[in-house]
Parts: C-alpha cells; structure tokens; sequence
C-alpha cells in the first residue's frame, strides 16, 4: 500500500502528467501523484489514457482528451448539425429544373445573357424585375444540372461561412467573448433550423428559381453585414459593399425589405455610437451607410421596374395605407400563431433554449 501524503511518497519516477486532479481526488485510492518504476516510459494518468512523455513535454493525445473531455457537449452538438446540413447538401445532388427555371433557360439559350437581362423593362411572362436572379440564373446555366447541384453545397458552405465572419465582428465590436468554435457551432444551428423551419422546402430550396428567390439573399446578407462590421476602411471595400448590396436587394421585394430594415437599424445606432466617439462606431457608419444607400436603390429598381409596373395591372388597385397596416398585423399574428401550434417547432425551440444553457455552462 502507498502512503497517502506525497510528500512521503515513494520518488521512483516522474509523475503523473495529471498531478492536479490526482492531487483532489485520488487516483485508485491514492491521493497524490502515481508512483512508478524508473524504467517505465510512459505515465498512466487518471483517466486511464495511456501517454507518451519526454521529460515535462506534454503529450499531444494526452491535450486532445482532455480538450475533448472540457467540451464534449459542443463537439457532439456540432457533429450533430454538421450531418444535418450535409443530408440537406446530399439532396441537392437530385436539383433539377422546373418551371419557371426553362423560361430563364430558353431566354438564355434563345437570346443570350444580356439580352435576357434586359427582360427586366419588357418581359412579363416571369419575374425578370428581380435582376439578382437572373444574374444567378445566368452566371449557373451553362454548368446545367451540374451547376444545380454544386448551387446547394456552395450555398451552405457560403451561409455558413458568413454568419462565422459576421459572429467574429461583433464580438470583437461588442468586446464579447466568442470562441471561433462556439461561432461555427451557432452558425451550422442557425442555417439548420432555417431551412428545416422552412414552410416548403423543395420551392424554397430544391427549386432553382425559389432558391434564388427566397432563401440566396439569406446567404448574401450575412457577407453584406460582415463587410459592414469590419473595421479595415478602405475605398475598395466601400465599392464591393456597393455591389454586394445592390446584388442582395436583388432578389425580391421581401428579402430587400429585410436587408434595408436591418441596415437601417444599425446604420441609425452606428450614427449615435459616432456622435459619442465610440471608435467602432466611427469606422463602421460610412460602410453602413454605403450599404443602405445602394439597398434602397436596389428596393427602387424592384419596385419601379417597367415589368413590375405591368405586372401589377393586373391585380387591380393596391391597399391604402389603413388596409396595408391592418393586413400585416393579420397575417404577422396568424404566422406566429400556427407556428406556436406546430408542436414540432415548438419542440425545436425549447431544445435550442435548453442548449443554449448547456453551452454556457461550467460543468
């Protein structure tokens, strides 16, 4: 039997690379470092991974269990979603065309590129005022369904991605801790509830002119606040700003009020952080600005196209204002209310809260 003080310890060789926890709560009955032969090349620790050592060098299995052991939760959980979002990638390998897809194609077969693009002041028998879509449509059809199927891996890959790039300046903006882990992590469940919790999943994603439509400007906003937030300054970033927002308002009147509803909200607290010398705010207001500025312009483009013009003829006349409020209230309270009632939503929200304690915890 070994004595329980270490300081009486027999001094037969190094010790144990996990001395603390050895140390608190004993190791085999033994409070203290493990004892063992001089001619021993390897420690065992408590626990009971087998280490190789040289001297006070640590073994790099030995970091790698005990990082795995202090964040098993995340590891798992990010496991989890990464196979969800790759089922989600697997099934674009079956995108196929459909619908309004051989309209975009035989224009761009018929007419060419350009020619199609300028269907946004004389084509009415599709959507081409939504000029994002056809840029994308275009920039895709020569690949054919090959292109369909790299568009969905691409497009999570790139979701992703941003919201990582986006998670990373604000909290280095708000002076927030955030691991680049714990930011991947929140990333992969953000786009994987986004497309789970979709209401039709194979218009709003499998369908290339709904994926184009619907869910790529989610993709592109993310870059476009990333961009925003970073706080280089420089002429170069200001112009793909430009462009990049003129690109994501693109898409559809919805998506474009999103986009300009968010930048108008941070480029408004941007504003006041300026006037009280906040340097991030200093950095970031012109870049806001530039963004929101070219959103509009974007909103513009969509709402006072020829072809939308057209288009809205045959609806008859529009909501006033009253109506307008009246149907938004309506329809926002019958949203929120079948989704409350959806259990399996509900069910999804409630897990997500409880991991979100699990994260934070110290245990």
């Amino acid at each position: 039997h070994l004595p329980h003080d270490k300081n009486h310890a027999p001094k037969l060789a190094p010790s144990s690379l996990n001395t603390d926890y050895c140390s608190l709560h004993g190791c085999r009955s033994v409070i203290g470092s493990v004892p063992q032969l001089l001619w021993m090349s390897v420690s065992v620790n408590c626990l009971r991974f087998i280490t190789w050592q040289s001297g006070n060098v640590n073994s790099i299995l030995y970091n790698l269990v005990m990082q795995f052991e202090r964040n098993k939760i995340s590891y798992i959980a990010l496991a989890v979603f990464l196979i969800g979002l790759g089922l989600f990638a697997y099934l674009g390998l079956y995108f196929r065309y459909w619908a309004d897809d051989w309209c975009y194609n035989a224009d761009f077969r018929n007419l060419g590129f350009f020619q199609t693009l300028h269907g946004y002041v004389d084509n009415v028998t599709y959507t081409p005022s939504r000029y994002s879509v056809t840029i994308l449509a275009g920039l895709f059809y020569p690949l054919g369904v090959f292109g369909l199927q790299l568009l969905i891996p691409i497009s999570l890959l790139l979701w992703t991605w941003g919201l990582v790039r986006l998670f990373v300046n604000i909290s280095s903006l708000s002076s927030y801790p955030l691991s680049t882990f714990h930011a991947v992590l929140l990333s992969c469940i953000i786009v994987n509830f986004s497309i789970y919790l979709a209401p039709h999943l194979y218009q709003s994603v499998y369908w290339n002119t709904g994926f184009f439509t619907y869910t790529f400007p989610l993709v592109l906003f993310p870059w476009v606040l990333t961009l925003v937030t970073d706080q280089n300054t420089s002429k170069t970033k200001l112009i793909l700003i430009a462009l990049l927002s003129l690109l994501a308002g693109g898409f559809s009147e919805a998506s474009n009020t999103v986009l300009v509803s968010v930048l108008t909200l941070y480029t408004a607290i941007a504003f006041v952080g300026s006037r009280y010398k906040k340097l991030w705010a200093q950095k970031t207001f012109p870049p806001a600005l530039v963004a929101l500025i070219f959103a509009m312009i974007a909103m513009a483009l969509l709402v006072f196209a020829p072809t939308t013009q057209l288009r809205a003829e045959r609806y008859g006349e529009p909501a006033n204002l009253l109506e307008l409020i009246t149907l938004v209230f309506n329809f926002t309270r019958a949203f929120v209310t079948l989704s409350v009632k959806d259990y399996q939503q509900l069910l999804i929200l409630l897990l997500a809260a409880l991991f979100g304690f699990v994260l934070t915890s110290k245990e």
